[in-house]
This record gives structure tokens, sequence and C-alpha cells, in this order.
């Protein structure tokens, strides 16, 4: 026999042991077509919707975390349409139920949580958030909407339009102290326990929100209210988180001594420009035809920071020389997406969308390399990983769905790239031994063909 005709041996050994370990691997594991985007869905459908689910390790107690996590599960398995993956009716309907909470024969509405020592608030930013995740279910219909309005109404400032958190007093170790929370993600550079007391850009910007997804903006003098954002304008096109921000100290006459809010030499900011932006158009105004639209873009992009990877994401002002917090970045594209320059900057923002896939969603795609079949070592697998993680990936979600770059989330998964790579080997592992028991053969084979046949000699 001849080598030549076991030549397609190893080839089809390579071929069908291939088959058989992707087989074996994907009815096991599931591993072989995993794509950032399942695995991030993966991990989000894990939501069991109920207490002590999904912890984001960021407002204000257990209860409310619950509530406020299973929105931010239910924003981006919408935007990725994969609602299918988790019991939705069910998460909705545990939303509606903490909407109030009971404390000392008083109801209180929109979503409350301890604070310190028994004392129970309610700040805007958890409604806003929790509101505009409901905005795309009918069940936003089973909400107390009357509630929540007065919730909002409480914080809304008659006199200039604007709107704020209330003064709370909270006996700590013996001495009683003020507090005006909001849970807005924010840096603050000085001490921030009353920044929300007085009329905000913040609470503005959450306030109008609320009352917009609740089609209650007729409760308030919109007119006004549009006026005092337009008044916290500064010289640069930027906005100011009031109309007197300064970068430090104030005037004698305001209640506040020194700005709280972390601005720039002009008192304006990424998160105010947002904030402000945000709720003009909530209010229903054109904002190309009363923002300076160059002067913010430009603002904006004077407040990106280059990051290794030939990434970039952004910082609170363009003075700003701190570490980020994530949701800068996200205020900064929403701000361009606001004002519909979002194609025009694409180079930049594939640069924000490179900076969530290398900086943000790579670290939690840590596997175990073991062999053949590497397995996933992260309790946040999948997600975009800063603090608070299920925030993180709401805020990077909304940011490819901006982009419009969600496609980008197709990509295999490091540890599908891995596994694949491991199976072609055992695969290539199974032909090489094939070839090598093919030479043997063909080498035993060709020596016994070639010995010499005895000679029968009959005698004379």
């Amino acid at each position: 026999m001849k080598l030549k005709y076991l030549s397609p041996l190893p080839v089809a050994v390579f071929l069908i042991s291939l088959l058989f370990s992707t087989i074996i691997i994907q009815t096991q594991t599931g591993i072989l077509t995993e794509t950032r985007k399942s695995a991030l869905v993966r991990n989000l459908s894990q939501a069991r919707f109920e207490k002590g689910s999904h912890l984001s390790f960021f407002v204000l107690d257990e209860e409310t975390e619950d509530a406020f996590s299973t929105a931010e599960v239910l924003y981006p398995l919408k935007v990725l349409d994969e609602l299918d993956t988790v019991d939705v009716q069910k998460g909705l309907d545990y939303i509606v139920s903490r909407q109030s909470l009971t404390v000392d024969n008083s109801t209180l509405w929109g979503w409350p949580g301890p604070f310190y020592n028994w004392t129970y608030l309610t700040d805007l930013y958890v409604p806003f958030i929790i509101m505009r995740s409901l905005k795309v279910f009918s069940s936003q219909t089973q909400l107390n909407k009357t509630a929540l309005i007065q919730v909002v109404l409480a914080r809304y400032n008659e006199t200039d339009g604007a709107f704020h958190e209330p003064l709370i007093k909270v006996n700590t170790d013996g001495e009683e102290k003020e507090y005006a929370l909001c849970a807005f993600p924010l840096d603050f550079h000085s001490t921030s326990d009353v920044a929300y007391a007085n009329s905000n850009m913040i609470s503005t910007f959450l306030g109008v929100s609320v009352l917009a997804n609740l089609q209650a903006l007729d409760a308030i003098n919109s007119t006004k209210t549009i006026n005092w954002i337009l008044s916290s304008k500064g010289e640069n096109g930027a906005f100011k988180p009031f109309p007197e921000s300064e970068p430090e100290h104030l005037p004698g006459w305001s209640s506040l001594q020194t700005n709280p809010f972390y601005v720039d030499r002009f008192g304006t900011g990424i998160a105010y420009t947002y904030a402000a932006i945000g709720a003009l158009k909530a209010l229903g105004v054109n904002v190309q035809s009363v923002v300076e639209v160059d002067k913010v873009r430009n603002y904006v992009l004077s407040s990106q920071q280059l990051y290794p990877g030939d990434t970039i994401r952004f910082l609170a002002h363009p003075d700003d020389n701190h570490s980020p917090d994530f949701a800068l970045t996200y205020y900064a594209v929403m701000t361009m997406y606001y004002l519909g320059i979002i194609e025009e900057e694409g180079n930049v923002t594939s640069k924000v969308v490179a900076y969530l896939l290398q900086w943000l969603q790579d670290p939690s795609l840590h596997f175990n390399d073991s062999w053949p079949v590497p397995t996933r070592d992260d309790t946040w697998y999948g997600l975009f990983v800063d603090f608070p993680p299920l925030s993180t990936t709401y805020f990077s979600i909304a940011i490819l769905n901006a982009t419009n770059r969600l496609n980008v989330l197709d990509q295999p998964t490091p540890m599908a790239t891995k596994t694949w790579y491991n199976t072609v080997l055992v695969a290539l592992g199974f032909s090489m031994l094939s070839i090598i028991g093919s030479v043997i053969f063909m080498t035993v084979h060709n020596r016994r063909t070639q010995q010499p046949r005895p000679t029968n000699c009959s005698a004379i």
C-alpha cells in the first residue's frame, strides 16, 4: 500500500475531531458562540427581580436598590432587544410594589429608603431612572402618578421655576446635621451634604424629566423654568449648576458661602451642561435655537481626555485634573446627542466606544485559562465594570445606542476565541496522531512486503 492512499486520513480525522469537539463543547458550555452581547445578556438575565437580587451597591438601601437595579437591568435588555430572556412582568410588578413605604403610619412615595438612623428619604434621581426605564412599558399606568407628581412638586421653587432637594435634619452621634442629598453621579470638590438644598441644575433636570414622563409639565410654570435654565448659561456657552455659580467663593448674600459643585473657571461643567440641555428638551424646547451649539461642542471636546489604546473618556470640565467618574463620559456623549451633532463627531465617539470595550468590558471578561475549555471567572462577567457595575452598564449601553454602535457587541469574547483555538489544537492533535499512525503502519507494511520470499528447491 502506498502512502498517498492514506494522505486524506489526517484531513478526515481533523475535520471529524473538530466537529465532535465543537458539538460537545458547545452543547455543554455554549462558549463557542459567546459574544460580548450574549455574555452581557446572560449576566443580566440572571436577575430574579426580587429582594436581594442584583444589588447595585449604589443608592440608599437593599429595598430601594432592588427596584432601582431592576430598572437598570430592564433598560439595556430592552435596548438590546433581549427582554425575552427575563420575566419582564415580574420585574415591572416588583418596581411598582416598591413605589411607596409606610413608616410610623406615614406613607412615603418615590421609592424611598433609609438614610441614617432610621431616617428615610426620597431623592429625584431614583424616580428619574426608574421612570425612564418604565417609559416604554405599559405598566407605567399602574404607578400612583398623583403621588409621584407631589414628590416632584415638593422640590419645586415657584419663585424661580427651578428644583432642589429638601433639607433633612439627622441626629448623628449626638450632633444634629443637615443633609440635602441626591444619588445623581457627580463629583464634588467639597462637602456635598447640602449642595442640592438650593435651586440647582441637576435637581431641575431630574424634576422636569420625571414630570415630562408623567405628562404633568402643566403643574409648573415651564416658561419660568426655561428662563432660569438659560440664566445659568456661562460666557463660554456651557451651563452652570445655578446662575451665580463661581469656581470658589460666592457673594456674601448667598446661603452657600463656598460653591460645593465642582466647576471650571467659568463656573460651568459637563454635568450641568448635560442637565441643562436635557431639561430644555424635556420641556419641549428646540435646544438648537437657544443654545450656542458650536460653543458647547468646543466645550465638550475640550473636556476629553486621551486614554491608552487610542481611546477617549471625558472629564468634569476642561480645567479638571482629577480621575473622572465614568458617568461624565455618558453626560458628554448625551450632550452631543441632544444637540444633534453626534454623527459629526464620529471619530471622537469611536474612541469613546473603544474605551468602553477595552477599559470597562474587557476586564469583566477575564476567564480561568483551564485547558481545553476555559471557565468564567467573574461575578460581573460580561458587564461594563466601573463602580457600580449595573449603573456603568446602563450608561454604556445608552452610549452605544446613541452612537448607533450596538453592533460592536457582536464580537466574540476572548474566552470564545481561546476556546476555538484550543478546539482546533485538539483536532490538530488527533490529526497528527493519525499521521504518525499512518507512517508507522506504512513503514511496517512496506517492510513486510519488501522481504524476499522463500524459494522451494527440489533435491537432485
